[in-house]
C-alpha cells in the first residue's frame, strides 16, 4: 500500500514537472521577444528579489541553529539533574538497605516506594530523550531543506548572472516602433516578470 501511494506521488511528480516545464517554455518565448535593455533590467530586478529571499533564509538558517543550540543545552542540563536526582535515589536506597533496623514489611515497603520514584524518573528521562532526538530530527530537516533551497537560489543566481552579463556584451538593437507599442512591450515584459514570480513562489 505505501510503495503503491510512493508511486502515485513520484508520477504526480512527473506530471507538474512537465506542465511547469511548458509553462516556462512558454514563458521563455515571450521573454525572448523583449528588448535586451529590458531583459537586463528584469534580470536585475530578479536577481535583486532572489538575493533578498536568500538573506532571508540565511536568517532563518541561523535562527534555527540558535534554536537547536538552546535546546540541546536546556536538554542536556535537564538530563543532568534527572542524572543527579537518579544517582541521589540509589544512594539512599543503598543507604537504607545497610542501615535498616525496621522489619522486613516495612523495609519492603519503602524500598518499592523509592524503586517506583527511580521508575518513575527512567520513564521521564527516557520520554524526554525520545522528545530530544524528535526535536533534534525536525530542526535537522527544516535545515536540511533551507540549505536545499539556498543551492538552488545560489545556482539561480549563477544563471541570471550569467545572462546579464551575456546580454549586457550584445549591441543594443535599434527599433523604429512607436510609442504605443513600446507600452505594450513594456507591459509583456512585467506580466512576463509577474509570471516568473509567481512560478518561483510556487
Amino acid at each position: 500500500m505505501e510503495s503503491k501511494l510512493k508511486e502515485k506521488q513520484q508520477s504526480n511528480s512527473l506530471i507538474i514537472d512537465e506542465n511547469e516545464l511548458k509553462e516556462y517554455k512558454s514563458t521563455a518565448k515571450q521573454y525572448d521577444s523583449i528588448p535586451i535593455e529590458e531583459k537586463a533590467n528584469i534580470l536585475k530586478l530578479k536577481i535583486s528579489s532572489l538575493k533578498k529571499i536568500k538573506d532571508d533564509q540565511s536568517i532563518q538558517l541561523d535562527q534555527l541553529t540558535s534554536m537547536k543550540t538552546n535546546e540541546d543545552k536546556k536538554l542536556l542540563l535537564q538530563n543532568a539533574q534527572l542524572q543527579a536526582k537518579l544517582n541521589n535515589l540509589r544512594k539512599e536506597l543503598m543507604n537504607q538497605q545497610q542501615t535498616s533496623i525496621e522489619s522486613t514489611k516495612n523495609q519492603v515497603k519503602a524500598e518499592l516506594q523509592i524503586e517506583q520514584l527511580i521508575n518513575s524518573i527512567r520513564t521521564e528521562l527516557f520520554d524526554i530523550r525520545n522528545e530530544a532526538q524528535a526535536q533534534r530530527f525536525e530542526i535537522e530537516n527544516q535545515r536540511n531543506e533551507l540549505m536545499k533551497k539556498s543551492k538552488a537560489l545560489n545556482h539561480e543566481l549563477s544563471l541570471l548572472s550569467s545572462r546579464l552579463t551575456n546580454s549586457n556584451q550584445l549591441e543594443p538593437l535599434t527599433t523604429n516602433t512607436t510609442r504605443t507599442s513600446r507600452k505594450e512591450e513594456g507591459a509583456a515584459a512585467a506580466a512576463s516578470d509577474d509570471e516568473m514570480m509567481k512560478r518561483y513562489n510556487r
